[in-house]
């Protein structure tokens, strides 16, 4: 059901799933999909599989919810979290 979550080959995926974050103010073009690709890779395993099955794989939360054994209510929560934290540690990498 689920890919595995170094395909490095879904980069352009993932960058894709980010822009449902929002934008990051500053950000600059040059170095995004590195920058992106670290920050992803920097995220406890729970919450990258909670990245990559909705906003990469295209997963509806429930399904996310049944894969880890959670109550769909905490997997949105699980998935809400993990959101956040990927555009924390991206904000973080634009200031460096």
């Amino acid at each position: 059901m689920f890919r595995a979550l170094n395909d490095s080959t879904a980069v352009d995926s993932l960058m894709s799933a980010a822009a449902t974050l929002g934008p990051v103010p500053g950000q600059r073009q040059a170095g995004h999909e590195t920058m992106l690709r670290h920050a992803f890779r920097s995220l406890p395993s729970r919450w990258r599989q909670a990245i990559w099955t909705v906003d990469v794989l295209g997963c509806e939360v429930a399904e996310l919810a049944a894969a880890l054994d959670l109550d769909p209510a905490a997997a949105g929560s699980l998935l809400a979290r993990a959101r956040q934290a990927l555009r924390a540690r991206m904000q973080e990498l634009e200031r460096r």
